[in-house]
């Protein structure tokens, strides 16, 4: 029970940091924001880009914790769509629909959305570096070492992406070295 509440509790303060750089953004337009029941949600912003559908869940179950949950997977989604169409000009805000749609098992679709983000903004860090992580996660140890080392270069103050990078570094030489020892016991 105490992980479920932790777990709701972090959901609930992604959703309420999500509405305050929705709000953010919204004081900075001319007009006010729509709320939430007159916005639908985000299909393609920017003309001719193809934006990651929303996935289909499940309807929640009988419990009020699936419920609860369900019902802060939604705002997660509500919000981080409406920050993409206030501000489709905000690599920021892609990357915020991406975590959200990885948070919820969605990782082809939050791919997507971070290649977006690059387009939008070559030299954002935080989709380089989640790309990164996804490579690293799929065992493609070059294209890990490549986003990590574009993450540096945009942020290199950001000390976790080089420790990831030094991490990739090592797991290549432990496995470098383990298949020479594999490549030399098959020659004995």
């Amino acid at each position: 029970m105490v992980g479920s509440e932790d777990g709701a509790a972090r959901g609930r303060w992604l959703v309420a940091g999500m509405v305050a750089i929705a709000a953010l953004a919204g004081c900075a337009r001319s007009t006010p924001p729509l709320s939430r029941r007159d916005s639908a949600p985000v299909e393609a912003t920017a003309p001719t880009e193809t934006v990651a559908a929303r996935p289909t869940f499940p309807p929640p179950g009988d419990s009020d914790e699936e419920r609860d949950a369900a019902t802060l997977r939604d705002e997660a989604f509500d919000t981080s769509e409406e920050l993409v169409r206030l501000a489709p000009d905000a690599a920021a805000a892609w990357s915020i629909l991406a975590a959200v749609h990885r948070r919820y098992g969605d990782a082809a679709g939050a791919a997507r959305l971070w290649e977006h983000a690059l387009e939008v903004d070559p030299s954002h860090a935080v989709a380089h570096r989640r790309l990164g992580e996804a490579a690293d996660e799929a065992g493609d140890m070059d294209e890990a070492e490549r986003r990590f080392r574009l993450a540096l270069a945009a942020d290199p103050s950001a000390l976790e992406v080089a420790g990831q990078l030094a991490d990739t570094f090592i797991r290549r030489n432990d496995l470098d070295a383990r298949s020479e020892e594999h490549t030399s016991e098959l020659q004995s």
